[in-house]
């Protein structure tokens, strides 16, 4: 009956349930019962479904360490993934849905949620109750992500300035002359010798074969 109710279920909103009754030869609370089950077996399909979802092939714990990607850098697996690395502070309430989980270790701040895994399509609601997470840390010393790269390009514009100065071009100068002298140094040269994969062998041409 079950089957019959599913193959007329457009017609079924045209008739009253009595009319139904007579058809199938069944009482109201049969036809009641009936189309619960029927209500059932949709609703445990819908979930499986849900199920086949979640399901996520075994994949291997991800480090990221991005130190110019706002000083940031990350742990990406499993819960027992990250358990087993030693990551998670004991009695860790993991977060639920959406949300995080923030701590502090010292100069390291960290931050635990879920995370969509790379490959996987689909809304949101479909890996929020999955077993992948993003574990991430950064220095908590630090300049925010922002001045960082200011501070940068002032470094650097500050060592090109300098190595323009009188004393870098002394400090050259003296590099040379040192190293033109370790070069004459026949001592240092034969321990140079002694130390392997220290002097690149010479690339001579091979000898032409006879004849």
């Amino acid at each position: 009956m079950i089957h019959h109710l599913t193959e007329t279920s457009v017609d079924a909103k045209k008739a009253s349930v009595s009319q139904w009754c007579r058809v199938l030869g069944v009482s109201r609370s049969g036809f009641y019962a009936a189309r619960q089950r029927l209500r059932e077996s949709a609703t445990s399909a819908g979930t499986q479904n849900n199920v086949k979802q979640l399901e996520q092939p075994e994949r291997e714990l991800v480090v990221q360490i991005s130190p110019d990607c706002f000083g940031m850098s990350a742990y990406q697996g499993s819960r027992a993934q990250l358990e087993a690395e030693g990551v998670i502070p004991p009695g860790t309430k993991w977060p639920e849905g959406k949300t995080a989980v923030a701590w502090t270790a010292g100069k390291l701040g960290f931050r635990l949620r879920r995370a969509r895994p790379d490959g996987m399509k689909g809304p949101m609601r479909d890996w929020l109750k999955g077993d992948w997470w993003d574990l991430s840390w950064n220095r908590t010393d630090l300049p925010d992500h922002m001045a960082r790269p200011i501070l940068k390009k002032q470094a650097e514009l500050a060592a090109a300035l300098r190595s323009q100065s009188p004393a870098a071009m002394r400090e050259r100068g003296a590099l040379w002359l040192r190293y033109g002298k370790s070069c004459e140094d026949e001592a240092f040269q034969a321990f140079k010798a002694l130390v392997p994969g220290l002097i690149p062998p010479r690339r001579g041409r091979k000898a032409a074969p006879a004849g």
